[in-house]
């Protein structure tokens, strides 16, 4: 009786242990169905894993997933708290009243976040704001657009920092700014002062009567050609110079009337003309102070 008792109990605990195997299996399989069903996979280069149908389930995705909150706060150019407020608080369930192209954008598995074009039917399903702007697709949650309508950017664009010399960053002492140079305006300069007259006063040399000289002059040749006149005009400027006070008793200061400066260009024929006229005046005053002597005129 106890030996027939035994091999019951053995053979019900062997079917109890299966029927518990299969229950259980039953069971593990069967959720898994059921979360596979709820939860389908998004496929490749998505943002999220899995698919979500509320928006709790997305909001509680982005607070377990740190990966996810930053993927879409480097996309969005915001902070990650406030990714998920705008999830939170903006995002609906929402389907496209008519077909349309659009941007999204893909995530690889190295983090690169790349942009294609592509075409939603109508009827699509995707994650929109109260006011119908499509934000995320519905699958896969991958973004649909490059800001977050009303949420102010985290990151401000970069501004042109000034220029630093090597010595005030060493010294760490702030550098003023340089003023603006002040533009003095130009004054009419002061005329020039005017130059007195020029006094030259007159070489005191004994005076002689005009006969002397004169007599003194060597006769000139008379050829058959006529006399050039010319020859006269540098000998009597000359002679008036020389001769004009020659007395003892005073002498006269001739005063020379102002003259603009006048460029000469002497000819070669002038210099030629100028230096006879030289030696020719240097004879008549050897003459002279030979005559002033009392010497002879070497004749007897």
């Amino acid at each position: 009786m106890n030996v027939r008792n035994a091999a019951h109990v053995k053979a019900w605990g062997k079917r109890g242990i299966a029927a518990a195997v299969v229950v259980a299996s039953a069971l593990v399989f069967g959720g898994i169905v059921v979360a596979e069903k709820h939860h389908r996979p998004a496929g490749p280069d998505a943002f999220l894993d899995y698919q979500v149908d509320s928006t709790s389930e997305l909001v509680a995705a982005l607070r377990s997933d740190p990966a996810l909150r930053r993927r879409y706060a480097r996309h969005f150019g915001v902070s990650e708290s406030e990714v998920i407020e705008f999830v939170k608080n903006a995002l609906v369930p929402y389907e496209l009243p008519r077909a349309r192209t659009v941007t999204t954008y893909g995530v690889t598995r190295s983090g690169r976040i790349y942009a294609a074009r592509t075409r939603l039917r109508k009827g699509t399903k995707v994650w929109a704001t109260r006011s119908g702007e499509p934000i995320l697709k519905w699958l896969c949650a991958n973004p649909l657009t490059k800001r977050l309508p009303g949420v102010r950017l985290a990151r401000k664009p970069r501004s042109a920092k000034p220029r630093v010399t090597q010595r005030g960053a060493k010294s760490g002492v702030p550098l003023a700014p340089i003023a603006a140079a002040e533009v003095t305006p130009l004054t009419e300069t002061a005329p020039l002062l005017s130059m007195p007259p020029v006094v030259a006063s007159a070489l005191t040399t004994p005076s002689a009567p005009l006969s002397a000289v004169s007599a003194a002059a060597p006769a000139l040749p008379a050829g058959g050609g006529g006399f050039d006149s010319r020859f006269l005009i540098p000998l009597g400027l000359i002679l008036g110079i020389t001769g004009s006070g020659g007395s003892s008793e005073g002498t006269s200061n001739a005063v020379l009337p102002e003259l603009p400066p006048v460029p000469v260009a002497p000819e070669p024929g002038t210099l030629a003309l100028t230096a006879g006229a030289l030696s020719f005046v240097g004879f008549v005053l050897r003459r002279r102070r030979w005559t002033k002597e009392g010497g002879t005129d070497g004749t007897g």
